[in-house]
């Protein structure tokens, strides 16, 4: 048998919030920019294309940089730490064997430093069979 644990701290940060609001900043940013371009394009025409874009540009460089904003508040998830174990089916039984004592229980440590030390405690027993046969 095979275990996979992992160990996270949660954050209490509105992470879908601010990624909503840097996607819609980046959004707003594409658009000036692309619509710059596009009045660039005309600037032959008039004058006041030549003004729009440069007013665009501006905009659009602004929202680029206040979408990089909440990148400094936002405090995502942290994995602590994680561990892999194979057990075998010897080890099972050994687990079965000590039955319900206080002893019976195994443990794991996770040491992840600052981010906290975690125990694990693990405790097996055998589900009943029908048959009477063993694991």
């Amino acid at each position: 048998m095979t275990l996979n644990i992992s160990c996270w701290e949660e954050d209490h940060s509105n992470s879908g919030w601010y990624a909503d609001l840097r996607r819609s900043m980046r959004d707003t940013s594409r658009y000036c920019m692309q619509k710059s371009e596009d009045l660039e394009d005309h600037s032959e025409e008039s004058e006041e294309y030549a003004g729009g874009s440069a007013l665009l540009s501006l905009v659009g460089l602004v929202a680029k940089r206040f979408a990089w904003l909440p990148d400094l508040f936002t405090n995502e998830d942290d994995l602590v730490c994680e561990r892999s174990f194979g057990i075998s089916r010897q080890g099972l039984l050994n687990l079965v064997a000590r039955g319900r004592s206080a002893a019976a229980w195994s443990s794991w440590s996770f040491d992840g430093g600052i981010e906290g030390k975690h125990a694990l405690w693990l405790r097996a027993s055998k589900p009943p069979t029908s048959q009477g046969r063993d694991l």
